[in-house]
């Protein structure tokens, strides 16, 4: 949340626009009850790994849930995202048209993602964290 606070700020500060990108990987029962927990930690790994391959430097990335992540798009009128998440939610959807691989088993979670970007507003990031706000 200090991120995000601090996003807002310097967002205001500068004069630039920043999106707040949550992502949920669907309901992860295949996840969840065929791995034990060692296998699901590099699941995360894996995804974790996706997920930061399409980000730049400025950007933040976050595990909000077991298998939900939220990702703030520092400057995103400057071709990395805005409202609708532009080029970085294509870059992150495509991170994931290939599945995962742990233990001899194949995970396709394109089709369990769930991406909703958010114009960072201070009005608005309390409503999105707590889940008050529809997706874009």
């Amino acid at each position: 949340m200090d991120r995000v606070a601090h996003a807002v700020d310097t967002d205001a500060r500068e004069g630039k626009k920043s999106s707040l990108i949550l992502l949920k990987f669907g309901e992860s029962d295949s996840l969840t009850s065929s791995l034990d927990n060692e296998a699901k930690v590099i699941v995360l790994k894996q995804m974790a790994d996706r997920l930061k391959g399409c980000l730049r430097r400025a950007d933040s990335l976050a595990r909000l849930e077991e298998f939900s992540f939220g990702v703030i798009a520092k400057n995103a009128a400057d071709g990395n995202g805005g409202d609708d998440g532009g080029p970085l939610a294509d870059r992150i959807r495509h991170a994931f048209d290939q599945p995962l691989a742990v233990n001899d088993q194949t995970f396709d979670l394109s089709g369990t993602m769930d991406l909703d970007t958010y114009p960072l507003l201070k009005q608005h990031v309390d409503e999105v964290l707590t889940g008050r706000a529809g997706g874009r």
